[in-house]
């Protein structure tokens, strides 16, 4: 610009680039700013370290020369789960908002009304009439909504025991917000569905003082999931691939009211009605399941009533501390240990974070990498008398031979945040040689007890 003359062009280019630059880099600061926030919550919500987690056997794959632990995995697992998601929304990905509706027995008399409203409503994919078995009514409604429901409850007058219709249908823009549910708190739910249900109630509410309703609804996919396989032992998805296939007019009980099958139609099942893992011994599932001295299957639940109901299993004591049921698959019953959070076999917020970090293999959850070998250790040192050998093999394997102890598990607690934590169920054995800690009257009982069994046979043995 100097040499052909245009000083003044020259000046005002670089003035209008400088102010561009800085422009840019506002611009640039305040989305770096935004995004280095974003990751910061995504760190101390315990996001960041689940996705780090899920993602770890991709990550040591694609930077083979990173350490596992190093901070820099934070942000590329960020950064790829951005990728990700920008990818699905580009290739126009869909799902499927399906919910559903029960109109009962009792409702009948408003049946054409109701259908007639969500076939202008929604995408009525698929009308079916069910019949339950008469003798089996209450033990359907106890399973499908959770809670024990005798014979001739109210619930069960409310519904009627004759056939009851399903109506499938999908909401192609459902809105979420809060709505005050049955259970007596806001919760978030689609209210476009809710709504309707709320209002075919008021159609078919009865004059008398039985306050059940008879109109069931989904108020969110999670519970479409849920009723939906126990209903017809298929998850949405796989309901509305097959619908043109099903009859309209099925007799028959909840799925499993007759056992499973097999092993991978239970798992099937629970995958898509609570929040499960099979906690070790898993390694043959779901083709075996009867894996040497360790014959029993181990399972953490959010919640130990609901997971007996949908597995339709038979607890074999008494005692409410005791979790071993049994369930019948190929027409053998089988030992399940149901824990579930909050009964004192790991600590309450790892019992939490195992559930949040797990991930799926073979149809069947299952603990992530990083928390098994822990978990295997604990289970090992506290919850055994002795080590077995396969566990110690196990353990070689994991840390390295002879190389994890106390020592290594204590590390590990505290780096976390959890402690040692006292089993509800006094079957479980809490090792007082690792564990120095207070303990129930109950458990001190037991351990003395087992201490002077040892000694006696030792003496009995010399």
């Amino acid at each position: 610009g100097i040499i052909t003359g245009e000083v003044e062009a020259l000046s005002n280019a670089a003035i209008d680039s400088a102010g561009e630059a800085i422009s840019l880099a506002i611009t640039m600061l305040g989305i770096m700013a935004l995004w280095t926030g974003l990751i910061e919550i995504a760190r101390r919500s315990g996001l960041l370290d689940i996705l780090t987690h899920k993602l770890a056997p991709v990550l040591r794959f694609l930077f083979p020369r990173i350490p596992e632990d190093h901070k820099i995995n934070e942000y590329i697992v960020w950064i790829l789960q951005k990728l990700i998601i920008n990818y699905i929304k580009g290739q126009g990905a869909y799902i499927m908002n399906i919910f559903l509706y029960i109109i009962w027995n009792t409702a009948y008399y408003k049946k054409e009304e109701i259908i007639k409203d969500l076939e202008i409503s929604f995408t009525v994919h698929k009308i079916l009439e069910i019949y339950w078995t008469p003798e089996r009514f209450s033990e359907n409604l106890s399973r499908f909504y959770g809670q024990k429901l005798p014979p001739k409850s109210f619930k069960e007058k409310a519904c009627g025991i004759g056939p009851f219709t399903l109506v499938v249908i999908e909401d192609k823009a459902p809105q979420y917000n809060l709505r005050k549910t049955s259970r007596g708190k806001d919760e978030n739910v689609n209210i476009h569905t809710f709504d309707k249900k709320i209002l075919y109630r008021e159609w078919t509410k009865p004059e008398s003082r039985i306050v059940h309703s008879r109109i069931h609804g989904t108020n969110t996919i999670e519970e479409t999931e849920h009723d939906l396989t126990l209903l017809t032992g298929l998850c949405p998805k796989e309901f509305i691939e097959r619908k043109n296939d099903l009859p309209s007019i099925m007799k028959c009980d909840l799925v499993g009211a007759d056992g499973w099958r097999d092993l991978k139609q239970l798992f099937y099942v629970l995958k898509y009605t609570c929040k499960y893992t099979v906690l070790r011994n898993f390694e043959g599932f779901p083709d075996a399941f009867h894996v040497g001295e360790h014959a029993d299957i181990d399972i953490l639940a959010e919640n130990y009533e609901d997971v007996k109901r949908i597995c339709k299993a038979r607890a074999v004591f008494k005692s409410k501390r005791r979790v071993q049921c049994m369930v019948d698959i190929s027409g053998t019953p089988t030992q399940f240990d149901f824990r579930y959070v909050g009964d004192g076999y790991y600590d309450l917020q790892w019992e939490k974070d195992i559930l949040a970090n797990r991930i799926e293999k073979n149809g069947i959850y299952i603990p992530d990498e990083f928390n098994y070998k822990y978990m295997l250790l604990y289970h090992a040192l506290i919850h055994k008398l002795e080590v077995a050998r396969d566990y110690t093999t196990r353990l070689d394997a994991m840390f390295g031979k002879k190389k994890w102890n106390r020592a290594v598990l204590i590390n590990f607690l505290k780096d976390k945040g959890y402690s040692f934590s006292e089993p509800r169920d006094l079957s479980v054995y809490f090792n007082p040689r690792f564990v120095k800690q207070r303990v129930s009257v109950l458990r001190f009982i037991k351990n003395t007890r087992i201490a002077l069994q040892r000694k006696i046979r030792k003496l009995i043995g010399g």
